[in-house]
C-alpha cells in the first residue's frame, strides 16, 4: 500500500492521479462500442405494478394466450392474401413513422418484461434507459442482480421474459 506522508507528498500523488485520469476524448473513444445512458431507476414503478399483474405469472394466463395464438394463426390463414397485401400501407412515409413508433413500444415493452420478472423473483433493478452500441442505440435494463438467484430456471426465466413479452403482443395483434 502507498501512503504519502506530509502535505508535499500528497500534493505529488495528487498530481500524478489527475495526469493518470483520461480526459474526455479518450475516455470516449475507449468506451465508443458501448455507452450506457440511464434513464430512471425502476424500483419503486415496478413494486406498484408487480400486484396488479400477477396474473401473468400464471398458467391460465400462458394457456389462454396459447388459445389466442392458435385462432389468430387460424384467422390468418383464412385470409392470408388480404394479410400480405396490408403490408403494402407501411412503405409510404406514414406508414414507416407507424412502423418505428410500434416497434419502439414493442421494445419498451420488452425491457419492461425482464424487469417485471426480474423484480417478481427478488431481483433489484437498478437501471433502465438506453446505450450506445457502436453508435447504435438500444434500450436496457439491468438486471445483473439476478445473478444471486439459485434457480436456474429463475435466471432463465429473466433473460427470456423479453421475447415472451413480444410473443404475447404479437399474439394478441396477430388476433386482432
Amino acid at each position: 500500500m502507498l501512503t504519502a506522508n506530509g502535505l508535499e507528498a500528497r500534493a505529488v500523488l495528487l498530481r500524478q492521479r489527475e495526469h493518470l485520469q483520461p480526459n474526455l476524448f479518450k475516455k470516449l473513444l475507449r468506451s465508443y462500442l458501448f455507452m450506457r445512458f440511464h434513464i430512471l431507476n425502476p424500483n419503486r414503478l415496478l413494486d406498484a405494478l408487480l400486484p396488479r399483474l400477477g396474473w401473468i405469472f400464471m398458467p391460465v394466463f400462458w394457456a389462454l394466450i396459447g388459445i389466442n395464438t392458435a385462432v389468430g394463426v387460424y384467422l390468418t390463414s383464412r385470409q392470408f392474401d388480404y394479410f400480405a397485401s396490408s403490408f403494402i400501407g407501411y412503405f409510404n412515409t406514414q406508414g414507416l413513422v407507424i412502423a418505428g413508433v410500434a416497434i419502439a413500444f414493442a421494445k419498451i415493452l420488452h425491457e419492461f418484461g425482464h424487469a417485471i420478472v426480474a423484480r417478481y423473483y427478488g431481483c433489484a433493478v437498478n437501471s433502465m434507459g438506453f446505450a450506445l452500441l457502436i453508435f447504435w442505440p438500444v434500450l436496457f435494463t439491468d438486471t445483473t442482480d439476478s445473478w444471486r438467484l439459485r434457480n436456474p430456471r429463475q435466471r432463465a426465466l429473466i433473460g427470456a421474459a423479453g421475447v415472451l413479452t413480444e410473443l404475447v403482443l404479437a399474439s394478441v395483434c396477430l388476433t386482432l
